[in-house]
């Protein structure tokens, strides 16, 4: 027979979680789903986490910004409780009640600001995206991914490459500050060269290569190229960017990257002799 499921943060849809105090004294962790006011005093309802999934539901009351042990609901109030929508009151036997909604409750517990629950969806589904985003630059880093985007995303991050100094379009270096943007990135440039074209690895007169989003066969790609390449800079220095050629693909490229550094490096290393 297998164990029986115990809840964790993630297993269970919860409005918060923080420290209780449970049956025995000892400090928990409760995760509250909702709560009720009676009497104009709210009480709060929660899981205690590594409880088994069948255990009841149980009531706290906030003392001192710890959640306290309260009781449990019984099967009469608790099918109320759950018929009633949040705000909504409701009774049983002799007792009023109204159900607390999910701001209120994060209001009681100082939680700002607070979202509603459109806001609240919003952010798991961000939450989401972030964590599909990072797995999958993961799986480029880790070698996972072998395709020439993921070959070039390794390259760039492994050896500490600025991408400004690789992509012509300022949006393509600024993606690698998210996960988001780099996946995005992965994407766009698989798009490109399996689909469309509009990639080109270009070779400069003295600058490193580049990398444009830009079909080199169209009319007018020097112009456009040189257009990119130009923004922010001043004129003069826009000459070293001007197209020699282009090169095949992205292992070339990184060869042809790596070149050209070498040859900097050269440059600036001063060709005295301490005496």
């Amino acid at each position: 027979m297998s164990a029986k499921p115990r809840l964790s943060h993630h297993a269970a849809d919860h409005i918060l979680s923080m420290t209780g105090i449970g049956l025995d004294g000892r400090a928990v962790t409760i995760m509250v789903t909702g709560g009720y006011e009676k009497d104009g005093e709210h009480r709060y309802i929660g899981w205690k986490a590594g409880s088994l999934d069948e255990t009841s539901e149980t009531i706290y009351s906030l003392r001192g910004g710890k959640l306290v042990f309260s009781g449990g609901m019984v099967q009469g109030s608790w099918e109320r409780y759950n018929n009633a929508g949040e705000g909504d009151a409701f009774s049983y036997r002799q007792w009023h009640y109204r159900r607390l909604t999910a701001a209120e409750i994060l209001e009681d517990f100082g939680l700002a600001p607070i979202m509603n629950e459109v806001a609240i969806r919003k952010m798991d589904e961000l939450d989401a995206a972030h964590a599909t985003a990072r797995a999958r630059v993961l799986q480029s880093l880790s070698g996972e991914a072998s395709a020439p985007q993921d070959v070039l995303l390794r390259w760039i991050i492994e050896n500490g490459t600025n991408p400004n100094t690789v992509f012509a379009p300022k949006w393509a270096a600024d993606a690698f500050s998210t996960f988001e943007g780099m996946e995005s990135l992965l994407h766009y440039f698989n798009y490109a060269l399996e689909d469309d074209g509009d990639v080109s690895f270009v070779a400069c007169a003295t600058s490193e290569p580049k990398i444009i989003f830009l079909d080199h066969r169209e009319d007018g790609f020097r112009d456009a190229f040189m257009r990119l390449v130009g923004e922010g800079r001043d004129p003069w220095v826009v000459d070293i960017f001007e197209p020699i050629g282009v090169l095949p693909d992205v292992a070339t490229y990184i060869s042809a990257y790596e070149e050209h550094q070498k040859k900097q490096a050269l440059m600036f290393e001063c060709p005295c002799r301490p005496v």
